[in-house]
């Protein structure tokens, strides 16, 4: 009977250790929430360049941040469609984004755009931004009811190549060896499996102790 009472409250124990992790991993959720973006043709009003375009290359360097490693990009788009701004058949875009979250935030790491992907773009003084709530996204991914609303942009001038933006971060010239390790969200997650993980096993040696008695 003793035995029957000490399992029931190893598992009552691992019980509310798994409900409070979930419950933090549910709390972290919803930290990374954010708006859904305004429409695509609100956007397209107080942007500088609004197009859509394939990326053809990334120039990337690290740049000095507070707590978390920050990156500015030059990225080259083969445009397809410009529905503001000059249309250039190429236009380079500056972008900022973070391999770790930034001290208030404990969201994963920032999407960042990638080589052979068409996006809408819109730009402001020669910077875009990628993330979950920026009205700058994948084509994949764009309302296609939203896109019908731009109407029909300009085709690009053939040949024609936007201005070069400056970029503004100081570079990293030195960083601490030893990689990137994990953002302080993914931490967290695994400190909390690892807690469950090293009570179950504290648990299964005291249950088998207490039972060879």
């Amino acid at each position: 009977m003793r035995h029957v009472i000490t399992i029931s409250a190893a598992i009552g124990l691992l019980a509310v250790i798994t409900v409070a992790s979930l419950h933090i991993s549910a709390r972290e959720a919803h930290a990374c929430s954010a708006p859904a973006p305004p429409p695509l043709i609100e956007v397209l009003e107080g942007s500088d360049f609004a197009f859509m375009g394939e990326v053809i290359s990334i120039e990337s360097q690290e740049i000095k941040g507070e707590d978390h490693r920050t990156f500015e990009d030059i990225i080259e788009f083969k445009t397809r469609e410009v529905w503001k701004g000059e249309p250039y058949e190429t236009i380079f875009v500056r972008a900022i984004w973070y391999l770790t979250p930034t001290p208030a935030s404990n969201c994963p790491p920032e999407p960042r755009f990638a080589n052979g992907i068409n996006y809408i773009v819109f730009v402001w003084k020669g910077r875009t931004h990628l993330s979950g709530n920026s009205p700058t996204q994948r084509l994949f991914y764009a309302p296609k009811d939203q896109i019908a609303a731009l109407g029909t942009g300009e085709a690009p001038i053939p040949g024609s190549v936007s201005p070069i933006p400056e970029r503004e971060g100081q570079p990293v010239v030195e960083r601490p060896a030893g990689g990137c390790g994990l953002t302080p969200g993914y931490a967290s997650s695994g400190i909390n499996l690892s807690g469950i993980g090293l009570t179950v096993l504290l648990a299964w040696f005291w249950i088998r102790r207490r039972t060879r008695r």
